[in-house]
């Protein structure tokens, strides 16, 4: 199988390499302010999906410290983590390569690693979601050989997501503002994805992305929890949807 291939020499970064360089400018205080906020300590320890958006002055290091934190305690608590710092000049998980950054080369990373966490335990069950045309999709898709379209990815994730009931999985983008226009409809399709897991009482899925805040994000985000850092800063209201995300 071609997409057997393909996800088993997807390019892959160096985590300690990336959190090694975060740790030289990342603020201690900022990380424990982080983990001590209600909205991630719900995120972290509810055991139903969540979805939480951090809107960042810029990037501090957090979100890679967190990843190494998920990681680790990952396999621990039957969870599976699939992660992408939208990196404009570092597209593909630490690989740098010649060509834009887009939807189709994050959705292609965070299907490689969950297919990645079958194969290492040598399980089937996500590989069994992949048929011919999504090994000509996802073949395409990383090579930039033709255009595909976002929503047959997200159809594929989807399937991957639902195949596996008994496994927790978390989706962490970082920085997805750096999508620039293309955001706004990846964002839409996730929070679709997520809404429809969400009638899903047997499948388990938390994602947390990352941007400098935006008001078309929070528009699409509208009613799901969200850390403010920049409204906390200054003083304005950082969770304008609270009493409906408590009450």
């Amino acid at each position: 199988m071609e997409a057997t291939k393909w996800h088993a020499t997807f390019p892959k970064d160096n985590l300690e390499e990336l959190v090694k360089q975060a740790e030289l400018y990342m603020d201690r205080r900022s990380t424990d302010w982080f983990n001590n906020r209600p909205e991630f300590k719900r995120w972290s320890s509810d055991k139903s999906s969540q979805f939480l958006w951090y809107a960042r002055e810029c990037d501090s290091g957090i979100t890679s410290h967190q990843v190494r934190q998920l990681s680790d305690n990952a396999n621990m608590h039957k969870q599976d983590i699939a992660y992408f710092f939208c990196s404009p000049s570092i597209p593909i998980r630490g690989v740098s390569v010649g060509r834009p950054l887009t939807p189709s080369l994050v959705l292609c990373s965070i299907i490689a690693q969950l297919l990645h966490s079958d194969y290492d335990r040598g399980k089937n069950d996500r590989l069994k979601c992949i048929n011919s045309i999504h090994e000509r999709q996802l073949l395409a898709a990383s090579t930039s050989a033709h255009l595909v379209s976002d929503k047959c990815l997200f159809d594929l994730l989807k399937c991957i997501v639902d195949a596996k009931p008994n496994r927790e999985i978390q989706i962490v983008v970082d920085s997805i503002d750096n999508l620039q226009e293309d955001s706004i409809s990846f964002l839409q399709q996730l929070r679709y994805l997520w809404d429809v897991t969400m009638e899903k009482t047997e499948v388990i899925m938390k994602v947390l992305v990352t941007s400098r805040w935006a008001e078309r994000i929070q528009d699409i985000l509208k009613n799901l929890p969200f850390i403010d850092q920049e409204a906390e800063a200054s003083g304005r209201c950082s969770l304008p949807f609270v009493s409906e995300i408590d009450g």
